[in-house]
């Protein structure tokens, strides 16, 4: 079973599962492409030949180019289409265990006082 082959029966049950809604499922079909992009060759490669050192050597490349919030999607999709795999009876352990969560910063906000707003 090759990596496109395990995405596209990750694809298939998200297109069966009627909880999540259709712009949710472009989505993350969205970061499954831009996952494809980011790892070249990863369709064509054989699931069982993906090893812990090809996801570290991937997640440090991806991570500086990418938001820590599409990083961290495209690492649990990465994870999704690989259960597909061990369900499948294909691989029996999560290479991708290695791949660790990017921290996700949020905005510093900063709010009018009522010394800034009387003139």
């Amino acid at each position: 079973m090759t990596f496109g082959e395990a995405a596209t029966t990750h694809l298939r049950n998200l297109d069966d599962n009627l909880s999540i809604k259709p712009r949710t499922r472009d989505y993350w079909r969205e970061v499954l492409l831009a996952l494809g992009k980011s790892w070249p060759g990863l369709n064509e490669t054989e699931v069982r030949k993906i090893g812990q050192s090809d996801c570290k050597k991937w997640a440090r490349v991806y991570a500086k180019t990418a938001s820590p919030t599409r990083y961290n999607n495209a690492a649990a999709v990465f994870r999704h289409v690989l259960n597909v795999a061990i369900e499948a009876g294909v691989i029996y352990s999560k290479p991708a265990v290695v791949v660790k969560r990017a921290a996700v910063r949020g905005k510093q906000i900063s709010l009018p006082t009522t010394t800034n707003s009387m003139p």
